[in-house]
């Protein structure tokens, strides 16, 4: 059987789950997008949490003011860059760009008023993206603004897909809900929304001897399979997340991977 312990809501679970038949086709579908998302929102979350500091730190306290966000996109060698913005009436101009891979942080640039700072095409239309996305008004489930993220299109012409995430500001629990998808055409309109969960729900924590889980449950009725959402939970924690979508329908979901367990019993 099942061995659980329940810490104020968290739960670990004490044996392994038995790999079940693979997901259909149209599942299958779905999960590898939830992977592929999943993975892009934790890296592009990382890489903006990773160049804060350096770019607090090079720029001069009289010009912190200017920063009114961040975005970011690709870069060279599976990097990223972010680039911090500030904004001349509604134009958009660098104040501070730097890359990483979601650990080191390089190419650290302060830019100045007499230099062409200008954000290329593309920076400048998720800065739309964004705007657009701030002013919905959202739950978060932690204290603070909601995070954003900003994927590109997957298809020529297609929807910018970005993400409102309620910030980990609680040591006692990691926030699975309070998270939104959002769809932005390329014209900067919202063509789509949607919330992950129904309420706000914290996963992790430690128990009452201090030991952190060995897995985290969650149970989800809004979809058949787990979410991009449900993956980047489990790569910021660090820990692997069994979804349950229905009475025999449960899901291991790592950084790497979502399957279909089936829980001996």
């Amino acid at each position: 059987m099942m061995g659980m312990r329940v810490w104020g809501g968290v739960v670990a679970i004490a044996c392994l789950a038995v790999p079940a038949v693979a997901a259909d086709v149209g599942k299958q579908a779905a999960i590898e997008r939830a992977l592929a998302r999943g993975k892009s929102i934790y890296a592009y979350d990382q890489a903006a949490w990773v160049t804060t500091d350096a770019m607090i730190a090079a720029i001069p306290e009289a010009r912190k003011s200017e920063v009114r966000g961040w975005v970011v996109a690709p870069a060279a060698k599976g990097r990223l860059a972010v680039t911090y913005y500030g904004l001349t009436g509604s134009k958009p101009y660098a104040v501070f760009t730097a890359d990483t891979n979601g650990r080191s942080v390089d190419n650290k640039r302060v830019w100045t008023a007499g230099e062409a700072r200008d954000l290329t095409p593309e920076l400048a239309a998720q800065i739309r993206v964004r705007e657009q996305m701030t002013r919905l008004t959202l739950r978060s489930c932690t204290p603070g603004p909601l995070n954003s993220v900003i994927l590109p299109p997957e298809t020529s012409g297609g929807p910018y897909i970005g993400y409102l995430l309620s910030g980990a500001t609680d040591p006692a629990g990691y926030p699975a809900g309070g998270h939104y998808r959002i769809e932005v055409s390329q014209a900067g309109e919202v063509v789509a929304q949607r919330p992950f969960t129904k309420s706000c729900i914290a996963l992790g924590g430690r128990g009452p001897d201090g030991a952190r889980p060995a897995a985290l449950v969650v149970s989800h009725i809004l979809d058949p399979v787990p979410t991009e959402i449900h993956v980047f939970v489990s790569l910021a924690t660090k820990l692997p997340l069994y979804v349950v979508t229905g009475p025999d329908a449960t899901w291991k979901v790592t950084g790497t991977a979502i399957e279909r367990v089936k829980m001996p019993g």
